[in-house]
């Protein structure tokens, strides 16, 4: 039995919305801008938003799924206003092990008030959904103790530094 994920998952202050295909294209190009152009916060997307795009294309056309494939990237949007303040998603499917990996990234002056750590908890409660995932990770620069934070808040435990990278992972309530 397979199990749909949502499009599209609600948190208090945030909300989660998948990325299509053709948007995860105008994301990965560095010359496109925001097609609706009243939705997207000053600064995004930002250049990490950029590689994930790149690399959820990459992925989908190598899965031939068209991009609709169940793992990609989420839009964090403000219930606000509306307004996209940063995006985060998953690194690909589980391995054999049933690990998935998540980033994220957040417009600067959305950061520190607790929405991609609320963000986090939220796509980690939609990976929990999937029964084949045992294990999420997730990897920080080493210096970047705001992100370290939104892992903690969201119940990862640190498992250590290597090359420069601080791994993050949590086990299966």
């Amino acid at each position: 039995m397979s199990v749909v994920q949502p499009d599209r998952v609600a948190a208090e202050r945030v909300e989660l919305r998948q990325v299509p295909a053709g948007l995860a294209r105008v994301l990965a190009d560095p010359e496109a801008d925001d097609p609706d152009s009243q939705s997207w916060a000053h600064g995004y997307p930002l250049p990490g938003t950029r590689v994930a795009a790149r690399n959820f294309v990459r992925q989908a056309e190598a899965a031939g799924d068209g991009g609709d494939g169940q793992w990609g990237m989420f839009q964090i949007i403000l219930r606000a206003t509306g307004e996209v303040i940063g995006d985060l998603g998953f690194h690909g499917p589980p391995d054999e092990a049933g690990t998935v990996e998540i980033g994220y990234s957040i417009v600067e002056q959305y950061r520190g008030r607790g929405l991609v750590g609320e963000s986090a908890v939220a796509i980690c409660g939609l990976a929990w959904s999937r029964p084949e995932v045992t294990r999420i990770i997730a990897q920080t620069e080493e210096g970047n103790e705001a992100s370290a934070g939104v892992l903690r808040h969201a119940g990862f435990r640190e498992d250590g530094v290597a090359d420069g990278l601080r791994n993050f992972s949590l086990d299966r309530p």
